[in-house]
């Protein structure tokens, strides 16, 4: 369920980016999403899972996400079962 959801988010805004005018021109730049690598934790007490931290503020949680290795993308989208205020 996990990923339907993730792909039904990037699909919808990689309508509207190829649809869009960025620079007012007429004509839709094309810019597109598409998804390279998802990442699906099966529970919080899984491996590798450093969100497990309930205490963690999103500023926090933010952070955590920064610093992994992103340089080859231009977005990361990050789904969080959580509340974050």
């Amino acid at each position: 369920m996990a990923y339907s959801i993730v792909t039904q988010h990037i699909a919808q805004a990689d309508f509207t980016f190829r649809m869009t005018d960025m620079n007012e021109d007429g004509v839709p730049e094309n810019y597109g999403f598409k998804i390279d690598k998802v990442k699906i934790y099966a529970s919080a007490t899984a491996d590798g899972y450093r969100f497990r931290d309930t205490s963690l503020s999103k500023d926090e949680m933010m952070n955590k996400l920064a610093m992994d290795d992103h340089s080859d993308y231009c977005l990361v989208v990050a789904l969080l079962y959580r509340d974050l205020g």
